[in-house]
């Protein structure tokens, strides 16, 4: 049998209390970098819970982002993913499935301009 874990959030450092955020079991939580929002793995669904913490605790039901399927996350390096700034793009890290985890990750910002460059150039004589 599989563990079921399950995500909680309590203050840190202390004192405070600890609330229970999924419900069916989940994977890989991530807080989004403006702290209002946690995403995790549940149950097929990538969720979201919005969480405010004045005057006092209180999550959100939570809401299906996307759906994945198990093809998918077994394509994935152990769910290792991250959120962007605006809490609108994700970014997962892809599994070699041959030769197992990848030793490095490659980053490459404004690919658009790049690809803008190199189709510039090969039109080129």
């Amino acid at each position: 049998m599989e563990a079921c874990y399950e995500v909680y959030v309590q203050p840190f450092p202390g004192p405070g209390g600890k609330w229970q955020i999924s419900t069916n079991g989940c994977t890989t939580p991530v807080w989004a970098q403006n702290g209002r929002e946690l995403f995790y793995m549940s149950s097929g669904n990538f969720k979201s819970v919005s969480v405010t913490t004045q005057p006092t605790f209180s999550a959100s039901t939570p809401r299906i982002v996307a759906d994945y399927s198990p093809f998918l996350m077994g394509r994935l390096s152990n769910g290792v993913y991250d959120i962007g700034p605006d809490g609108q793009r994700f970014l997962f890290v892809k599994a070699n499935v041959e030769n197992g985890p990848p030793d490095e990750v490659r980053v490459v910002l404004n690919w658009t301009e790049e690809l803008k460059h190199v189709a510039l150039t090969s039109k080129q004589p």
